[in-house]
């Protein structure tokens, strides 16, 4: 154990080191002879004097010599974990690639650290270390006092009793406050109530729960309409105070802490209410957009909002139906008509919003942070490509942001525009008909729902009066006391997504709303803005995500969400074919989980999957790597370690390459190829032997930096295809006994054999299998393939090309010919900030982002 080099760096991150083996011997050797009593303890501390061979020490002496782990000694630590890396007192921490949410992280940390509360802002007013030293000494000395829970119970009004508002109220019931609920209404439920029968839940029931302290067993991934309001109504009925059909209408301040509501009773009786604070839960489905069309009194069939029943479900069988809109709403009644035998669904709509398949939302409550649009984007490219788009074709979706909209979440929307079911048109419908709609080329149709949102009320405005003012549209008139989240102020686009549940948000904001009103004199410090509110109060709102990340990995594993899911495609290619020619089967919906099965992977290495019927560990990718010239698989090995690419998804297999070769001993050169640090340790010779695959390599060198105009000779071209085919049988022998490989990946001179051990490979057998993609490093093609024409022939495979914008210009210039060789659609070409060395995955998060996509996209781990 005290030999393995991770226990070495785990102690070490701990602050202690370890003893050599002649000072052990000789501390065992002494408490042996001692005669000593009692137990001893030796550890070696950083920064300690070295305790003397032979001097005689017991608990109090030791507890004398130990410091006490100072307070610039506890920062350091945090900003070192975070950043995986040390950086001097003086450097600025968003300069050395500390993010946003990281720097909330670390707020976080070190509030717990030193039993402060720090804002997620912190890094704003201390960007650098020292600077942070400083700023926490001054709040230790303000913040002395200690925080918590009011002392006298205070009461807060909460008005509206939906989802958000019986969620909220249950969070300050458990926190001490007095707590009123008023709801105009005569049952709790919000906007569930105008759901129809047959609506579900869209997102995952792991991460709908209205308290993650006490987590309810849904007992189904997707709730009926009945269920969510049966368990709002439940919990509600076990708040102190619910008053049902009480209307609100208004709220006078008459000093901070101090508000007069007026209100009408369930008697109709006009009432007058003092409390200490206000919170309006008031929803944003207040009234339904029903826009009429010229022509509609005509329409021979039903033509409805598609809400509250106004289309029973027996309806929709054998019938035509046109959905106008692509929202939540029009994609639940597409699942409704389809699911009850509708012939065949069209949805006309201004613009196609992004729709995410199922795994999407499931992976965003899994994991304990965000979800970066970036790590999506493969998932949603493989069940677009099902329908014939790709993501170009969806304007809410721009790079790696999208819109502020929750989308809507469907499997069997995907399905059914890949089996015809589904047509989706892009356009306006200009007048409606007997049986048709024109100007949208909809011929006919028995059934026309008008799924166009609903209009949001200004119900807080009317409560407040018009002087209203909103913070960022939590807090009223910049009060702590007042708040109200009908219209949650987002960016109108982010790159990463947090939940999609509602009442995450609302329990995640219950805390933060106690902390800031216990605390005014934070709250008068936070520079609220919209759309950051969420990173302001990730100290908040990152324990709950990371609940909800545990509730969903205990109800709803990967395994189980995926035999689920692929249960519900299989009843639905049942229902939607028919007497149709099958068109899709179960195989084909494994194919589209390959991206999110390759992340899941990735993110959680021991998670079971559930594909083809099989449940399985994942297997990490095996890559067979093949080291560029003068190194060695050691020095390969070394690189790739030192650069962060002995990460828990990849297993490499690298082997020596056949020939031998003597490495360089100009200084320059070996700096060049990043080869500096490893002399120095002594871990690789300058002079010594080494090996290489044989890529003629002197020669492309010397074309290049001698300007050199010259081609092989006839003893070198014979030498150059000799050594080749030597190098292909030396591979074939290897790679038999070491395989299966999923993935090739080669450095400069390693990655040109690599190209052209691919080509081989169609050829004949040499021992590589079914390589799925390849991984070039500062690749190169030798000038006698290019000239010759060999290993030419176009690589139908993926390939991810990767060079540094500081690489000599040979390899600049080589990098785009060698991608010539693999077919256009298939290849992906990323730049780096960095020279002719290995990619720094550990040192760029936009690389490993791009590595990261690339592997989602193209393996499916068995």
């Amino acid at each position: 154990m005290a030999a393995n080099e991770k226990a070495l760096r785990r102690a070490s991150d701990f602050g202690f080191g370890a003893w050599s083996n002649d000072q052990g011997v000789a501390m065992m050797s002494y408490l042996l002879t001692a005669k000593a009593q009692g137990s001893v303890c030796l550890a070696l501390k950083h920064d300690l004097q070295f305790w003397p061979h032979g001097q005689m020490f017991g608990p109090s002496s030791w507890k004398a010599a130990l410091p006490q782990d100072s307070l610039e000694s506890q920062i350091h630590r945090v900003i070192a974990d975070l950043l995986n890396d040390e950086v001097s007192l003086d450097a600025d921490l968003n300069e050395s690639g500390l993010d946003s949410l990281g720097a909330a992280e670390m707020a976080r940390s070190l509030s717990a650290q030193f039993g402060m509360k720090l804002p997620a802002t912190l890094l704003t007013d201390a960007p650098t270390e020292k600077d942070l030293q400083a700023y926490i000494r001054k709040e230790m000395a303000s913040q002395s006092r200690p925080q918590g829970s009011p002392a006298v119970q205070r009461t807060t009004l909460v008005v509206g009793a939906g989802v958000g508002g019986v969620a909220f109220a249950q969070q300050l019931v458990r926190a001490g406050e007095r707590v009123i609920v008023m709801e105009r209404s005569a049952e709790a439920g919000g906007c569930w109530s105008l759901g129809n029968t047959s609506s579900q839940l869209q997102i995952d029931s792991p991460s709908y729960m209205l308290d993650y302290e006490q987590p309810f067993p849904w007992q189904t991934t997707y709730p009926s309409k009945q269920q969510v309001m049966a368990q709002v109504s439940s919990v509600a009925h076990e708040l102190p105070d619910l008053r049902l059909r009480h209307t609100v209408h208004s709220v006078e301040t008459l000093a901070r802490g101090e508000y007069l509501v007026r209100y009408s009773d369930d008697l109709n009786q006009n009432r007058e209410l003092r409390v200490d604070g206000v919170a309006c839960f008031l929803g944003g489905l207040h009234r339904p957009n029903d826009l009429r069309f010229p022509g509609e009194e005509h329409f021979a069939g039903p033509c409805k909002l598609g809400h509250a029943d106004d289309v029973p479900p027996a309806a929709f069988k054998g019938k035509d139906v046109l959905i106008v809109g692509h929202g939540a709403f029009a994609v639940e009644n597409l699942r409704t008509a389809l699911q009850n035998n509708a012939r065949s669904v069209i949805m006309v709509a201004r613009r196609r919003n992004v729709v995410f398949p199922t795994v999407v939302n499931w992976l965003i409550n899994s994991v304990d942070k965000t979800l970066s649009i970036r790590a999506i984007r493969p998932i949603l490219a493989q069940f677009y490509a099902a329908v014939g788009l790709t993501l170009e074709d969806l304007p809410g979706l721009d790079g790696d942001s999208i819109d502020f909209r929750i989308p809507a979440c469907s499997d069997i929307y995907f399905l059914a525009q890949a089996m015809g079911v589904l047509k989706v048109i892009i356009g306006e419908v200009d007048h409606i008909e007997t049986d048709a709609v024109a100007s949208c080329s909809v011929d006919s149709c028995d059934i026309f729902l008008k799924c166009l949102g609903f209009h949001r009320d200004d119900l807080v405005r009317q409560i407040f009066g018009r002087d209203l003012e909103r913070n960022a549209s939590f807090w009223i008139n910049g009060d702590p006391n007042l708040v109200a989240n009908d219209q949650f102020q987002v960016p109108e686009r982010v790159n990463s997504l947090l939940c999609p549940s509602y009442p995450f948000y609302v329990q995640a904001f219950a805390k933060a709303f106690l902390y800031y009103r216990n605390n005014p004199e934070v709250f008068e410090k936070t520079k609220f803005a919209p759309g950051v509110d969420v990173t302001i109060m990730w100290e908040h709102f990152g324990p709950t995500k990371e609940k909800v990340a545990q509730v969903t990995a205990h109800q709803l594993p990967f395994h189980f969400f995926v035999a689920q899911r692929r249960e519900d495609w299989i009843r639905n290619v049942a229902l939607i074919q028919k007497n149709r020619a099958p068109l899709l089967s179960v195989a084909d919906f494994d194919e589209l989980l390959r991206p999110a099965s390759a992340m899941v992977a990735r993110l959680w290495p021991t998670s079971l999957q559930n594909l083809w019927g099989a449940l399985t560990v994942p297997r990490r990718l095996r890559v067979l790597f093949f080291h560029g010239q003068k190194t060695d698989a050691a020095i390969a090995y070394e690189l790739l370690k030192r650069q962060g690419w002995l990460t828990q998804t990849m297993d490499f297999v690298i082997f020596d390459g056949p020939h031998s070769v003597l490495a360089d001993t100009d200084d320059e050169q070996l700096q060049r190829v990043g080869l500096t640090q490893l002399v120095e340790e002594m871990k690789y010779v300058p002079g010594g032997e080494y090996k290489e695959w044989c890529a003629n390599f002197d020669i492309f060198f010397d074309i290049h930096m001698k300007n050199e105009q010259r081609d092989l000779s006839s003893e070198e071209e014979d030498l150059e295809l000799k050594r080749y085919e030597e190098a292909f049988v030396y591979l074939k022998q290897h790679a038999k006994s070491h395989g299966p490989f999923d993935a090739v990946a080669g450095f400069c001179q390693g990655a040109a054999f690599a190209q052209a051990a691919l080509w081989k490979q169609q050829q004949s057998d040499i021992g590589l299998g079914e390589v799925r993609m390849m991984i070039a490093m500062a690749p190169w093609q030798c000038p006698y393939h290019e000239k010759k024409g060999c290993f030419q022939q176009p690589l139908d495979m993926p390939l991810l090309l990767l060079h540094g914008r500081k690489d000599l210009e040979m390899f600049k210039q080589a990098a785009p010919i060698f991608g010539q060789s693999f077919n256009k659609r298939t290849r992906t070409l990323v730049e780096f900030e960095g020279a002719h060395a290995y990619p720094p995955l550990n040192r760029s998060q936009n690389l490993r982002n791009a590595v990261d996509e690339f592997l989602d996209s193209n393996w499916l781990p068995k």
